[in-house]
């Protein structure tokens, strides 16, 4: 799954896939820690984002298997453990890729 900030909007693509997890910036006319803010999915740390872990959940809510939860939270607790997590677990780190 990764995060689409794209003229100025940000959407969760393909939810289902919980075995990867970045985020993805197109053509960006703000900078992307304002953009994430104003929509509430996180911030930038540096080069990463964090993403706000709740707006993940809420966002792929009707769109995934019942499975999905469990599989979420296999990729949460992976996250934990390589210390990807915010410490008080609201967000998690994801590499900021471009489109091409």
């Amino acid at each position: 799954m990764y995060i689409r900030v794209a003229g100025g909007g940000v959407s969760l693509e393909k939810p289902e896939d919980t075995g990867k997890f970045s985020v993805s910036v197109g053509a960006l006319s703000d900078d992307l820690d304002q953009v994430l803010r104003a929509w509430g999915w996180g911030m930038t740390d540096g080069a990463e984002a964090l993403i706000n872990v709740e707006m993940v959940q809420r966002a792929a809510s009707g769109r995934v298997t019942a499975s999905w939860s469990d599989d979420f939270k296999i990729m949460i607790d992976y996250a934990r453990s390589r210390g990807w997590l915010s410490s008080d677990e609201r967000f998690v780190r994801a590499h900021v890729e471009t489109d091409s």
